[in-house]
């Protein structure tokens, strides 16, 4: 990566290291011996991940307990919010032009916009720092998502999270670099079978951004519905969930609870994240190929060829 960075366009005809593990091309012998590796390091990320579900129970679920300890109380005044929110006697006629029952409606949506069961002023025991939530807290970490509602309050958590960072998040997304080119071929090949008479469908899997931008929106749209069925969230909170998961932002202000919505959003990570890789690869594959045309002929250290005149100073310059 240094070596590409360094030297992006590496000859005339080489496109730089990142884009070209991303888009699909081969790089030549070495591809196999680099997906050999991304296999290793997905090993590594794996352990990695396990011995965060190991490290941050003990540093971190005390001092989660305290906070939800310390707001318990008041859960019984949320209660009771609620249980006035549900009044029903604003039915009768000699009340029902009372100020509050005129604003009952409006009442009961921002109750339950700000205490809702999807929100993080919920009062529930979130579970962030369970063997479980701290294994998907460290996949965050790798695939640099970090969701909002999770991080570490203990000064020892926060060293923990910058030293097993500084571990898996390279091996993490080697990994993803490399089977972007696998993922890419596969998106490929079913498109290329999925080409029928239909003219709306001939334009699938002529265009590799096109079919792998079809299958992040397909991602996004049935993930969404996923999370939706798995964790009770209504769809907009999934689509906004999922949205900051594949474009590895975290803003996300509400994560899964529970087993199967974990497990859910570790899958997800990975081929989402896989997914985005390959478009985002295929994209900046483009884009330097394209500017490689433009001026090809620079040499690496920006000075003329040899053989090119004077006249072609001004664009170099420009």
């Amino acid at each position: 990566l240094v070596r590409a960075l360094a030297d992006p366009r590496g000859g005339a005809e080489e496109a730089p290291l990142v884009a070209t593990l991303a888009s699909g091309r081969e790089l030549g012998e070495g591809t196999r011996q680099k997906r050999a590796v991304a296999r290793t390091c997905l090993v590594a990320v794996v352990f990695l991940c396990s011995i965060g579900a190991l490290v941050f129970p003990p540093l971190e679920r005390a001092a989660e307990l305290q906070r939800y300890a310390a707001v318990l109380p008041l859960a019984q005044s949320v209660d009771d919010l609620n249980a006035l929110a549900e009044f029903k006697g604003c039915d009768q006629e000699f009340i029902r032009n009372m100020d509050f029952c005129r604003n009952v409606g409006w009442f009961r949506e921002h109750l339950r916009a700000f205490f809702g069961p999807d929100t993080p002023n919920s009062f529930v025991d979130r579970e962030h720092w369970t063997p479980l939530g701290s294994a998907s807290f460290m996949l965050s970490v790798a695939s640099t998502v970090g969701y909002g509602p999770q991080s570490p309050h203990t000064r020892e958590g926060k060293v923990a999270t910058v030293l097993l960072g500084l571990l898996v998040v390279p091996l993490f997304w080697y990994c993803m670099l490399v089977w972007g080119s696998s993922f890419r071929s596969a998106v490929q090949t079913l498109a290329h079978k999925a080409k029928s008479g239909s003219g709306l469908l001939n334009s699938i899997g002529e265009n590799a951004t096109l079919d792998l931008l079809g299958v992040a929106l397909v991602l996004w749209l049935a993930g969404s519905v996923a999370f939706c069925a798995v964790e009770g969230w209504s769809y907009s909170t999934s689509l906004y969930f999922c949205f900051v998961t594949l474009s590895a932002v975290g803003f996300a202000s509400v994560m899964p609870t529970t087993i199967a919505g974990r497990a859910l959003m570790l899958l997800y990570i990975a081929v989402g994240l896989t997914s985005v890789a390959s478009l985002i690869g295929d994209v900046v594959y483009a884009l330097v190929r394209g500017l490689g045309v433009q001026d090809e002929e620079l040499e690496p250290g920006g000075e003329a060829s040899p053989g090119t005149g004077a006249g072609s100073s001004a664009p170099a310059a420009a």
